[in-house]
């Protein structure tokens, strides 16, 4: 690694607040795909400065496809650290259940933007689509079976969620 990369990959990485959508119809799950990725994710995106989470995901689903959204229950936030074309990324992600106001759930929104395709995958196979941050898998299954909400997981805490005690 040359110094220009060094200083590169030594900088504090900027902290990414994303607000993300769960889609849920039919025991399907509504993933976006990067065309040059070979993993999923949520739709939804980067919160802008002054803008709440839940403007945040009906901003970003209307960018994405179109998608008028009605935000439902705050399902829990993860916490992920990563790293990325060797840049240090570090993200927030609010994970709430989304309905889909003009989007017919039999068939796949079209993307409004070239990089992105949008697919829905049954929620028993999570583990086939590569969805990250990888803990998205087993919190959407458990979301499903328990119907509740309201968790934390980081991926930079050691068993983040099972070792906090109540105060």
């Amino acid at each position: 690694m040359n110094a220009k990369e060094e200083s590169k990959r030594t900088e504090t990485p900027q902290i990414n607040l994303l607000g993300r959508a769960v889609t849920i119809s039919n025991n399907h799950i509504l993933l976006a795909h990067d065309i040059n990725t070979n993993n999923t994710f949520l739709p939804g995106g980067h919160i802008e400065y002054n803008e709440g989470a839940m403007h945040a995901i009906r901003r970003e689903l209307k960018e994405e496809f179109n998608g008028e959204a009605k935000i439902g229950q705050f399902i829990g936030i993860i916490e992920h650290s990563f790293d990325y074309n060797d840049q240090a990324s570090h993200e927030i992600n609010f994970l709430f259940k989304v309905k889909l106001l003009n989007i017919d759930q039999q068939q796949n929104p079209k993307s409004l933007e070239p990089h992105l395709e949008f697919h829905w995958h049954p929620i028993d196979k999570l583990e086939e689509a590569k969805l990250l941050p990888e803990p998205l898998s087993r919190v959407i299954q458990d979301y499903c079976r328990n119907k509740k909400g309201s968790l934390w997981i980081s991926t930079m805490e050691p068993r983040s969620g099972t070792d906090a005690k109540p105060l």
